[in-house]
C-alpha cells in the first residue's frame, strides 16, 4: 500500500508545482453575474436602469463596466461592495426597438462578458391629431 500513497504524494507536489509557474494572471478569473435591466420593457420616455456584479478571485480591480444595448453605451458606477467584488449600475433611456444587452468589464487582467437580457423600447403613443370646428358658411338670406 505504501507504494501507491507515494505515487499520489509525488503527483500531488507536482501538480502543485505546475500550478506555481502558471502566471498569476493566468489563474485570475474575472467574472460578471446576475446581469439585469428594470423595467425589461418600456417606451422612449422610460429610464432603463442596468445592474450587474463584477468579482475577481485574484483582486483585479474593475476599472470599468459598462452595459452594451443595440448602438447605446452605458457606464456603469460601482453602487455597493469594492472594485474587486461589487455591483455596478446606470441607467438612461433608450430609442424605440428590441435591444439585447451585453454587460462588459475591463479590468487589470482578464475583462469578462455577460450576455443579459433583451429589452423591449416601443415609442410613445402619438397625440392625436387636433381637429378643428367646422366652419359655419353663411346661408343666404332673401331680401325683403
Amino acid at each position: 500500500m505504501r507504494p501507491r500513497l507515494a505515487r499520489a504524494g509525488v503527483l500531488g507536489v507536482g501538480i502543485a508545482l505546475v500550478s506555481l509557474l502558471v502566471p498569476p494572471d493566468a489563474r485570475a478569473v474575472n467574472t460578471l453575474s446576475n446581469g439585469v435591466v428594470s423595467p425589461s420593457s418600456g417606451s422612449t420616455l422610460t429610464t432603463f436602469v442596468f445592474t450587474v456584479d463584477y468579482f475577481s478571485n485574484n483582486g483585479q480591480e474593475a476599472t470599468s463596466v459598462r452595459a452594451l444595448v443595440g448602438d447605446e453605451v452605458v457606464a456603469l458606477s460601482l453602487v455597493d461592495g469594492d472594485a474587486n467584488d461589487g455591483t455596478f449600475s446606470g441607467s438612461s433611456t433608450l430609442p424605440a426597438g428590441s435591444w439585447p444587452v451585453t454587460f462588459e468589464a475591463f479590468s487589470q487582467g482578464q475583462d469578462p462578458t455577460l450576455a443579459g437580457p433583451t429589452v423591449v423600447v416601443i415609442g410613445p403613443t402619438p397625440q392625436p391629431t387636433p381637429t378643428s370646428a367646422p366652419t359655419r358658411t353663411p346661408t343666404a338670406r332673401p331680401r325683403p
